[in-house]
């Protein structure tokens, strides 16, 4: 399973630790998501979430899909899940030495058999804005479905969300 449990309960208010890479836990989820620029903080936009926004016009997506909400581009659930597989599809392609410091191929191992290289990104070792000006530009899914590596992500990330609500 790509990703590992928090126990909150005993850090007492404490941060939790980050599980080795490249698995992921739900603070890394959402750090993934705001560096990306796909998320933006309770403070507003981060300084890269500019950039990326920018990077990829709303006309790539049909109308309908690109929305628009109080004058600014909200970028949809497609377009970062097509963001988000792309940029795993990119990792999987990279030498051990461009995935960030320390990276090994244990790590490089793990991630293949789990199916999943968005954990290799961390604060100090991979940024999302290091690879960024690598990804093609992106359309939605053809299908309307999610690539498996991306929804599955999205689905554990979702049910640990509800799960952590209702405790």
């Amino acid at each position: 399973n790509i990703f590992k449990g928090m126990l909150l309960s005993d850090r007492h208010g404490l941060r939790t630790g980050d599980p080795n890479r490249p698995y992921l836990n739900d603070n890394l989820v959402f750090w993934l998501l705001q560096d990306a620029g796909l998320l933006m903080s309770a403070g507003g936009p981060d300084r890269h979430a500019s950039e990326s926004a920018a990077s990829e016009p709303p006309s790539s997506l049909p109308s309908s899909a690109a929305g628009n909400s109080g004058g600014g581009v909200e970028i949809n659930s497609a377009r970062i899940l097509a963001k988000l597989d792309a940029m795993d599809q990119l990792l999987a392609r990279l030498p051990t030495a461009e995935l960030g410091r320390k990276a090994t191929e244990n790590m490089r191992s793990s991630a293949s058999s789990l199916g999943c290289w968005l954990g290799f990104f961390r604060d100090g070792c991979l940024r999302w804005h290091d690879l960024a000006h690598r990804l093609p530009t992106l359309s939605p899914f053809a299908n309307g479905t999610p690539p498996p590596s991306v929804a599955r992500v999205a689905a554990v990330s979702a049910a640990n969300s509800s799960a952590a609500t209702q405790r």
